[in-house]
């Protein structure tokens, strides 16, 4: 069975509702042009990482249609889109690290993560300004300890929105398995 949770960030006072606008000579930069390859079992870590650092402020970091493997987490970059088609997987901990990142936007993306390693797809701590949405996370079957969370805010991530997050399957043998979680974040559990 599938749920669809529409999870929405609040801060203090106000609820943040905002999108992001790409500059029009905003550079894509298409993992696809760093090395990586969907489809098959190698890692796209180190070609999808390599985009995100040579893009610059307002930039796209562009994941076309295809399944691509994660070994380890990618870091974003402040200041960027991070979107597209494609799909991330693999035993990564946490897929996208946005700790200490202020004005990020991801979106697009779907995580079909398919194991018991993963305790997080997008996490981290003292960032701001984030957009999450229209992304899907399924299948994170991680049973022992704390987790699994589809996106975590372990502490201090602020005046950010998390909404249209379709997850499917997050943690159903955990009592702490959650779609999204941590800050000033309401927690809704992913049944």
């Amino acid at each position: 069975m599938k749920y669809a949770w529409w999870c929405i960030g609040f801060v203090t006072v106000a609820l943040m509702l905002w999108t992001f606008t790409l500059r029009g000579d905003a550079a894509v930069f298409n993992v696809l042009n760093f090395g990586a390859t969907p489809n098959d079992a190698s890692d796209d870590r180190a070609a999808i990482q390599a985009a995100l650092d040579a893009a610059g402020n307002g930039d796209l970091v562009l994941v076309p249609s295809g399944l691509f493997r994660l070994a380890s987490s990618v870091k974003t970059k402040s200041n960027t889109f991070f979107g597209g088609s494609g799909q991330l997987t693999g035993d990564a901990d946490t897929y996208i690290d946005i700790s200490g990142l202020t004005h990020v936007e991801i979106y697009g993306l779907g995580f079909p993560v398919g194991n018991s390693i993963t305790n997080q797809v997008i996490g981290g701590s003292g960032a701001s300004e984030l957009l999450i949405h229209d992304i899907s996370i399924s299948n994170m079957t991680k049973s022992s300890g704390f987790g699994p969370f589809g996106i975590h805010f372990s502490s201090g991530v602020t005046d950010s929105t998390i909404r249209h997050i379709t997850a499917t399957n997050i943690g159903p043998a955990s009592q702490w398995g959650r779609c999204a979680c941590g800050g000033r974040f309401e927690q809704q559990p992913c049944p």
